[in-house]
């Protein structure tokens, strides 16, 4: 992408638009494609935007809630953002808290999504979306039972805990029981 096309482009609509846009239609994904594809200086505008008012992510979250596209490829957007810029990443995150995640996982993932999810996350942030699950059966239980209703493949599960080291491996194991593995292939 050639950056000073991408800046042109930026210029010709003003900041506004793209928050309108934002607020009016997009969701929790829509804010990190939008911060991967757009240049630096606009995604520190909508990062300020965003954290002058927490209703702003509130109803980006809201509308991720709300909606009835899935969670399955967020995972793909965290890695394009982070892949771009870690800072942004870290901050838009603290932004928005984990528990946005813990939140969309619990209401709309599976257990590929949680994984995955958890795959992209700093250290920390893995550990404290995992230890909700852990301790919060009924969330959990939702991920499971999502998962076995949408008969979702876990042929690639191996892929994703591939991604973990022996610790992080260790406390998801620790969560996906024997047993909740076997419910899950049943």
């Amino acid at each position: 992408t050639d950056p000073n096309l991408l800046e042109s482009i930026e210029n010709v609509f003003a900041e506004d638009f793209y928050l309108t846009l934002l607020e009016g239609m997009g969701n929790i994904q829509d804010l990190y494609d939008l911060l991967v594809s757009c240049t630096s200086v606009l995604r520190i505008k909508i990062l300020d935007y965003l954290q002058e008012d927490s209703g702003r992510s509130s109803a980006i979250f809201d509308k991720a809630i709300s909606s009835t596209r899935s969670i399955g490829t967020l995972n793909l957007s965290l890695k394009a953002l982070m892949k771009e810029s870690t800072e942004d990443f870290e901050r838009l995150n603290k932004i928005l808290g984990y528990g946005v995640f813990i939140d969309l996982i619990s209401n709309k993932g599976n257990m590929m999504d949680l994984l995955r999810i958890v795959s992209r996350m700093p250290t920390a942030a893995s550990d404290e979306i995992l230890n909700v699950f852990m301790n919060d059966s009924d969330k959990f239980s939702m991920v499971v039972e999502r998962t076995i209703e949408d008969r979702v493949s876990l042929g690639t599960m191996g892929l994703v805990l591939h991604d973990f080291d022996d610790v992080m491996l260790a406390k998801i194991e620790e969560l996906i029981t024997a047993k909740t593995y076997m419910e899950l292939c049943r």
